[in-house]
């Protein structure tokens, strides 16, 4: 952490590293630190902090972004989206962010020629969401948000998050991979103090993510974005799986702990489940003879086509509740119902609408805060 001055004489504070970064943050919690509108201005956050770095290794990446690797950068980017929205409205429902504002949210990666390395300047995303939500905050409780999206979308505690899905130790598996590479650059050259020292910076590693991860779980937002780039970990290895390797923040994984992820990421996530909530209805089809009807759909994030069947038998459909479908995309109300969602590898295979169940008190009004 550096100070240097302006040319008006105002203090310039410049994080650089994730160590500087935690420095300032305790210093925000002291009552007596000293911390202004203009010191939160002159906050100047660099490197590491205000970057995410992902490096991804394989026979097809070569300074390419496979189809495979898009879709999965995409789903991360819907995580960020989802995150900033929880950030604004407290819900994950991002269509609720307004169009021109989704840019400032939005990843944009440099590729550097010959290697399949991505670099996003984050630190954009972090003061857009300080600026949307800062009304009653002090400067300090500004720096300290700003910070903590930042660790968390660079991924400086990711690795805490995504170690629960290995069987062996993260940080014990990562430290026998590089004590086995040193061996094999140095031969009889290694020494114990080699592999100690290694050994010492790996633990340095762990506590300290642990500690970014401590702090971030302490608050929902920044919480919501460490596991927001959890996820992103998760989509990049699903949808890579010609990877050998990957780099993500500070996780680093080899192709078994890819394989042994994507294992556990697909029990994780049933191939169908019900989410009952508000959709939107964009559009509805004449009935079929059978009384099927196909409806558009836009919720939790997503635009979808469903099916309904107004002659179900065994979850009535009231006519009341009919017409109130056939509406709504005239109306713009959004309707409670129970939708069945069977998932594929790039998305929502299919859709169906099994009712309309009763609103709970709550829900209702929640939802009449919104509208």
């Amino acid at each position: 952490m550096t100070t240097e001055y302006t040319e008006a004489d105002a203090p310039k504070l410049t994080i650089s590293s994730v160590e500087e970064a935690l420095e300032l943050l305790d210093k925000l919690g002291e009552d007596d630190f000293a911390f202004t509108d203009r010191d939160y201005e002159n906050l100047e956050i660099t490197g590491v902090v205000a970057t995410l770095a992902i490096e991804i290794n394989g026979p097809p990446f070569h300074g390419t972004i496979t189809g495979g690797l898009a879709r999965g950068l995409w789903h991360y980017q819907k995580e960020i989206y989802k995150a900033a929205a929880f950030a604004i409205y407290n819900n994950d429902n991002y269509g609720k962010i307004p169009r021109q504002e989704l840019k400032n949210y939005t990843l944009v990666f440099d590729v550097d020629e010959g290697c399949t390395e991505l670099i996003a300047k984050i630190l954009d995303i972090g003061k857009s969401l300080v600026e949307k939500t800062m009304d009653g905050m002090t400067p300090k409780e500004k720096a300290s948000l700003l910070l903590k999206i930042t660790l968390a979308i660079s991924g400086a505690a990711a690795s805490v998050v995504i170690a629960t899905a290995f069987s062996e130790d993260y940080y014990n598996h990562k430290s026998t991979v590089l004590v086995e590479e040193q061996k094999a650059r140095q031969a009889e050259a290694t020494t114990e103090e080699n592999i100690e020292r290694i050994k010492s910076e790996v633990e340095r590693d762990r506590i300290q993510a642990q500690l970014v991860a401590s702090l971030l779980d302490k608050e929902p937002v920044p919480s919501r974005f460490n596991a927001a780039s959890a996820e992103g970990i998760k989509a990049i290895a699903k949808y890579s799986p010609e990877a050998t390797a990957l780099k993500f923040g500070n996780v680093e994984l080899g192709k078994e702990q890819l394989e042994e992820l994507n294992q556990r990421s697909s029990r994780e996530i049933p191939d169908e489940f019900n989410i009952v909530g508000y959709y939107r209805v964009t559009s509805t089809t004449e009935p079929l003879p059978d009384g099927t009807v196909r409806v558009g759909l836009s919720g939790n994030g997503d635009d979808f086509t469903a099916y309904v069947d107004l002659n179900n038998e065994e979850s009535p459909i009231t006519d009341e509740q009919s017409d109130a479908l056939f509406l709504a995309p005239k109306t713009g109300e959004r309707l409670y119902m129970n939708v069945r969602i069977r998932r594929a590898s790039d998305g929502i295979r299919s859709a169906y609408i099994e009712s309309f169940p009763p609103i709970p008190a709550a829900t209702a009004s929640a939802k009449a805060a919104d509208d």
